[in-house]
């Protein structure tokens, strides 16, 4: 019992540092996670189901993040840069990419975002590992 309720408490830290994540990840996968975590620490019947559950919510967050932090962005418009060039009497044939501003998402994080990121990334570990171990059976109360 003990070494669930201190399980539990770890994965309920680690489910409150995916709240840190700096891009829009749904909340509904973030809980999920997480209790599907919870559902393999305290029924260890259903462990292994628990675990390949967490594994795959664990993937689908750490999808929904990446494909968010790989959209491209940019600043400028092609036309708003031809009418800027048109303006100081220069013609244009094709507009620079440089001048448009593009980026992806995570090009843009500032140091905090950095931290937020890392942290939500160790709880996504920890949660990850959890769902492994409940799919191998190595969670306390099995057998």
């Amino acid at each position: 019992m003990p070494r669930r309720l201190v399980l539990s408490a770890l994965t309920l830290t680690a489910g409150l540092s995916l709240a840190a994540l700096p891009l829009e990840v749904p909340a509904a996968l973030k809980v999920a996670v997480t209790l599907t975590a919870l559902l393999a620490v305290w029924l260890p019947n259903l462990s292994r189901l628990g675990g390949a559950l967490t594994l795959f919510l664990a993937a689908a967050v750490l999808a929904a993040f990446l494909s968010r932090g790989l959209e491209t962005r940019q600043i400028f418009q092609e036309s708003d840069y031809r009418r800027f060039a048109a303006s100081q009497g220069v013609k244009l044939a094709k507009v620079p990419e440089w001048a448009l501003f593009k980026s992806r998402r995570w090009q843009t994080f500032h140091a905090g975002e950095w931290v937020a990121a890392g942290l939500a990334g160790l709880g996504l570990t920890f949660l990850s590992l959890l769902g492994l171990a409940g799919l191998r059976g190595k969670l306390p109360g099995r057998g």
